[in-house]
């Protein structure tokens, strides 16, 4: 469940908001449209991971949608993909999810994630109103 929670927040809340690339060929795009050498294409994370034609209920926090294996397509690219996929993905998973099951022995979070609004900067991160408070849970 602590992988597809990562997941889910990282498709709502991608770590880049934009991704841009120059294609080497001609690239047919989505829209019927070619994108020739050398023009900037910018592909939109968090657009994509919002989009109703993509995902069920986009707007919503959903962790289990990221049980089904076929989850790990163009559809899901918080870290990028292919040749250019960021190189801190594995490590920055690995040690999120040591802390986080670390936390969670102890802490349950009280918020409401679906109000969570994002800010923009060259990385996307919540908005100042964030509030979360966190209750005991076990023996610290």
């Amino acid at each position: 469940y602590l992988d597809g929670a990562i997941d889910e927040a990282t498709r709502l809340f991608p770590p880049l908001p934009l991704i841009m690339r120059t294609p080497k060929s001609d690239i047919l795009l989505p829209s019927g449209d070619v994108a020739k050498p050398k023009e900037k294409l910018i592909i939109s994370p968090w657009i994509v991971h919002r989009h109703k034609l993509l995902w069920d209920d986009p707007d919503r926090f959903i962790p289990s949608r990221h049980f089904d294996e076929n989850i790990n397509s163009p559809m899901f690219i918080p870290f990028g993909m292919g040749a250019r996929l960021c190189p801190g993905k594995k490590l920055g998973t690995f040690a999120l999810k040591e802390f986080l099951a670390n936390l969670l022995q102890y802490a349950r979070p009280i918020a409401d994630f679906d109000k969570i609004k994002p800010k923009g900067g060259f990385i996307l991160r919540p908005d100042d109103n964030m509030k979360i408070k966190w209750q005991k849970v076990g023996k610290a």
